[in-house]
């Protein structure tokens, strides 16, 4: 097997005992390290990632992206579908990295395709909760909340908005650093990203219980119009899927965290991948699944658009009756035209006529034509 330190005696590999700079020297020719010629140490995970399992994931993120097309399209909810699409692509992009990485774990760059893609993905589906929370309180009653719907989702998803720019800025930071020092600079920001996500999501939990706690003390005033929907089951099986994929999505964060405060050379982070899986992988699948299977369109249906209080771009595809409706307006507008037409044919015709009738008067004869 290869030795790199015949090369240069100084050189040291993410062994925990700190970064391994020789390490990504040797990373950038992969003529000098492959998994046959190299010891697994030296990459960035001490370990091959499953390929079975990846693959596994992989697939389904990209089949959830399907469902939520469709059903996007179909009820015009636009936003919510746009943050889980976004979502889902980058978690299977991420997963294509570990996948890459199973055939050549010292391939940088499908590590950064992982990593990256891993550490963004989940802000966006913290976004699509956040989306729900105004249309759960119209739909209760205004009344009963303790703020404007409005205030909530815009106050949420800047929330999420900083986490998700703080850990975009870490990871382009790691990802081009040369250094230890702008190693731990990029990680440090990634970390605030993330704390600021899980404190974010604290403050949503707390929103979400207190106005809950809120509605059921005060039924009363609930609005009657929407009650035949609050009612169902599915809108309860709704409001639960939120409540789970916000704790997976907590869950996940604080693991991260704690990888991350280990460091890229960490044992947490380069060496156990059953954790890995449990912790990132399950929470998000656990998540995604609610988002998808729950979907606010099969809680609300065409009643998210009646609680509508954004800039009017949600909203389904145009409706039968209204197609029928320009049909109509546009049959009205030839019916117009043709009976003009018609009075002026009669009106030429009836002028012939007479014209006719008084040639005849004076004795002319008309020659047939």
């Amino acid at each position: 097997m290869f030795d790199p330190t015949t090369l240069n005696p100084t050189l040291t590999y993410s062994t925990g005992k700190g970064l391994g700079f020789g390490n990504e020297t040797l990373l950038q020719n992969h003529e000098l390290c492959t998994k046959e010629t190299c010891d697994l140490s030296m990459a960035r995970y001490s370990y091959l990632p499953s390929l079975l399992g990846n693959a596994t994931y992989l697939a389904i993120f990209a089949i959830l992206i399907f469902p939520q097309i469709l059903m996007g399209m179909r009820y015009g909810i636009w936003k919510y579908m746009l943050a889980m699409i976004s979502g889902l692509v980058l978690e299977a992009i991420g997963y294509s990295g570990r996948i890459l990485l199973y055939y050549d774990p010292f391939d940088n760059d499908a590590f950064l395709l992982n990593f990256i893609a891993l550490t963004i993905g989940p802000a966006f589906f913290a976004t699509a909760i956040y989306l729900c929370l105004g249309r759960v309180v119209l739909a209760y009653g205004e009344d009963v909340s303790r703020f404007r719907p409005r205030t909530y989702t815009i106050f949420f998803c800047l929330c999420d908005f900083g986490p998700l720019i703080m850990e975009s800025a870490g990871v382009t930071i790691v990802s081009t650093s040369h250094t230890e020092k702008q190693t731990r600079i990029g990680k440090n920001i990634e970390m605030a990203g993330l704390i600021s996500q899980v404190i974010a999501l604290v403050l949503f939990a707390t929103a979400a219980t207190d106005f809950a706690i809120r509605a059921r003390k005060a039924k009363s005033t609930w609005d009657e119009r929407y009650q035949s929907v609050v009612k169902t089951p599915i809108f309860k099986a709704f409001l639960t899927s939120l409540g789970i994929a916000t704790l997976t999505i907590f869950t996940r964060s604080i693991y991260r965290i704690i990888e991350l405060s280990g460091g890229f050379t960490g044992s947490l982070f380069t060496g156990y991948e059953p954790i890995f899986m449990v912790f990132e992988t399950f929470m998000i699948i656990i998540a995604c699944t609610c988002l998808t299977v729950w979907h606010p369109a099969l809680a609300f249906g065409d009643v998210w658009h009646q609680l509508n209080f954004d800039d009017g771009t949600e909203g389904p595809p145009k409706k039968m009756d209204e197609e029928s409706g320009d049909e109509e307006s546009q049959i009205g507008e030839k019916s117009v035209r043709v009976s003009i037409e018609e009075i002026g044919d009669a009106e030429s015709q009836l002028g012939e006529k007479n014209v006719r009738v008084s040639m005849e008067k004076h004795g002319m004869r008309i020659q047939p034509s």
